[in-house]
């Protein structure tokens, strides 16, 4: 958080989600000697009763710290580059553990708080809130004028949770704007102190990283995706061919021998395991060694889709898309849960646009799950395979074969090296997800003779507005100066693995300008009123430009769209399934099946944004926040 002007009181309000351990500020000594203030509150939640936070004051002119301080201080903070500073010091602050009284209170918040079912709690009356003042520090006298200090609040265990923080002075100045920066993490918090709601499943406390107990010395393989994607469930026989010690590469990652196979191999097993290596050897995700949580959420959350996907084909296409299509939309709705609710923690608010892109998905794939389970009706079938194959049943049918090798294609390529930021890491994952769709209607498309007029306007609606996305977040990752693609393949020859091309693609049906009447959500419908070569200023949803909005339409895309599914190493990896002939590259199709000219009608798809593209990507939310 940068203070504009630390002669003024600042507060905010964050969750801490084990991405970062501390959460930092930054100001300029408005004078020399000046006094600052540091306090800390929680919601006063059960969940929240051991919180503890404590806080430096970091900058020139103050005392260096003692050996035992910095005993108690986290790595994070100790290794932060702020330390090489020449004449650095710090005044420490910690929150003490009997907060039965008011006694650790100064003056100002004494004088608001009283003792309330043994804790000491402070009411706020311009927002009519309650919560526990676990840390007041003030009286900081900071001893150099101009000069920059710094100060760090972090819990005093690693743990996750929410957290209140107050800055500066007691002087409130709500009349004189501030330069403010928009924060890079931003959540909503309607209801911080959960006084209408208990936010328990959303904002959790937990350890970090979690401790995931483990069956010691067994074999783990049969719920590996080495099982459950590639049907190698035995150890004894997988050790045949790859030793104890070794790595096994896959088409869903590398995998630790020992890891899945620690009773046969005589593996070393402790009680506990971090998240990160149970995700790693889960091969869902790879990385996420500052964010162990979110590892463990993403691989947790992704397992279901996988294994659901593994259905029993029956070689009756249309049954059998539908049933592996169904997993796949609930993937995405539970991916954006993750994202929003459980890392987030806000289901309102922007955080980046993912908060309004996950509304787009959550109503447009809800409403179609509940059509295709409508269609389903008495034709379902048991839809998962014993043992957590990734399919069995008939598998003789060239339609079969193609749905098994573009999922293990899909579910490979979702398989990202995490980098804890939440927002790229999730679009990283859902870029492949969306291809992995399109590909099936291709699938459905090639091998049948689609009649039905259900499944050709679910396919023509999947395939127009999952395009759209595909286009729009590789154009939001871009943006931010940030790769398409962070695989976790390890390339022969140590080559590094390379980078897709962004889609391009019509971005309309992706926008609030789908609603406009008569274009029904169509590039098609939009340039017979408004031409690519000009433009259109609409009442409701502002300018519309139809070289940005309908790129492929207008010809500013290349005649020949890119692979729905980047291979990272420019290899031919033959899918484990591909045992007669069709191999997962074949499937993986760059082009639609499904005509743009199919006379059935088109309902409009419900709106991303409320700007074009170029506007509402450079649309930041006003804050008083930016955690470093």
């Amino acid at each position: 958080m940068v203070l504009s002007d630390a002669s003024i009181s600042w507060s905010f309000k964050h969750y801490l989600d084990c991405s970062n351990r501390a959460i930092w500020a930054r100001w300029i000594n408005p004078a020399e000697n000046s006094t600052f203030y540091v306090g800390v509150g929680t919601p006063p939640m059960p969940r929240f009763a051991a919180l503890r936070a404590d806080a430096l004051i970091i900058g020139p002119g103050l005392p260096a710290l003692s050996a035992a301080t910095k005993l108690l201080l986290p790595a994070e903070v100790l290794s932060d580059p702020v330390w090489n500073i020449t004449g650095i010091g710090a005044i420490f602050h910690r929150s003490p553990q009997d907060q039965s009284t008011c006694g650790h209170l100064g003056a100002v918040m004494a004088n608001a708080s009283t003792v309330k079912n043994g804790r000491c709690d402070s009411y706020e009356p311009y927002g009519a809130t309650n919560s526990w003042r676990i840390l007041d520090a003030g009286g900081n006298q900071l001893p150099t004028s101009g000069a920059m200090y710094y100060a760090a609040v972090f819990l005093q265990n690693h743990t996750s949770g929410k957290v209140e923080i107050a800055l500066g002075t007691w002087a409130e100045n709500f009349m004189n704007a501030s330069n403010l920066t928009s924060p890079t993490c931003k959540r909503s918090f309607p209801d911080f102190s959960e006084q209408k709601e208990d936010q328990g499943i959303t904002c959790t406390l937990s350890t970090c990283p979690r401790a995931v107990v483990a069956k010691a010395c067994e074999d783990t393989i049969a719920s590996s995706m080495m099982c459950t994607m590639g049907n190698d469930c035995d150890c004894s026989a997988v050790i045949k061919t790859n030793a104890c010690g070794t790595t096994i590469a896959s088409t869903m990652g590398n995998t630790d021998v020992n890891a899945v196979c620690a009773k046969t191999c005589n593996a070393t097993c402790s009680a506990t395991t971090n998240e990160t290596t149970t995700t790693q050897s889960m091969n869902m995700v790879c990385g996420g060694d500052k964010c162990p949580v979110a590892a463990k959420a993403w691989s947790a959350g992704m397992m279901p889709m996988h294994s659901k996907m593994a259905i029993k084909y029956t070689c009756d296409t249309e049954l059998d898309f539908i049933r592996g299509m169904i997993p796949h939309h609930q993937g995405a709705v539970d991916m954006c849960d993750i994202l929003t609710m459980d890392l987030a923690c806000t289901a309102s608010g922007d955080l980046d646009g993912m908060v309004t892109l996950c509304s787009h998905v959550r109503r447009e794939q809800t409403k179609e799950v509940a059509g295709m389970t409508a269609w389903l009706g008495s034709r379902a079938v048991e839809a998962k395979c014993a043992g957590g194959e990734s399919g069995c049943g008939n598998l003789t049918c060239p339609s079969s074969k193609a749905f098994m090798a573009a999922n293990a294609e899909m579910h490979k390529v979702m398989v990202v090296r995490l980098g804890c930021m939440h927002e790229v890491d999730f679009v990283r994952q859902m870029l492949p997800h969306h291809a992995g769709a399109i590909e099936m209607c291709n699938i459905l498309s090639r091998t049948t003779q689609l009649s039905d007029p259900y499944l050709i306007e679910l396919c023509f609606n999947i395939t127009r507005a999952q395009r759209a996305e595909l286009a729009w977040m590789s154009e939001w990752l871009v943006n931010r100066s940030q790769p398409l693609s962070a695989t976790c393949q390890e390339c022969a020859h140590g080559v590094p693995p390379s980078q897709p091309m962004a889609h391009c693609e019509d971005i309309l049906p992706a926008t609030s300008f789908c609603h406009q009447p008569g274009w029904n959500c169509t590039c098609e419908g939009a340039i017979l009123e408004v031409p690519c070569d000009k433009g259109l200023q609409t009442a409701k949803y502002g300018y519309f430009n139809p070289m940005g909005m309908c790129r492929r339409t207008c010809g500013g895309c290349p005649a020949e769209r890119e692979p729905l599914l980047h291979q990272p190493c420019n290899e031919t990896v033959d899918s484990p399934h591909d045992t007669t002939g069709v191999s997962a590259s074949p499937s993986i199709s760059s082009t639609t099946s499904v005509s743009a000219s199919s006379a059935i009608s088109r309902a409009p798809r419900n709106a991303l944004g409320v700007f074009p593209l170029q506007l509402w990507l450079g649309i930041a939310t006003l804050a008083k926040v930016l955690v470093r």
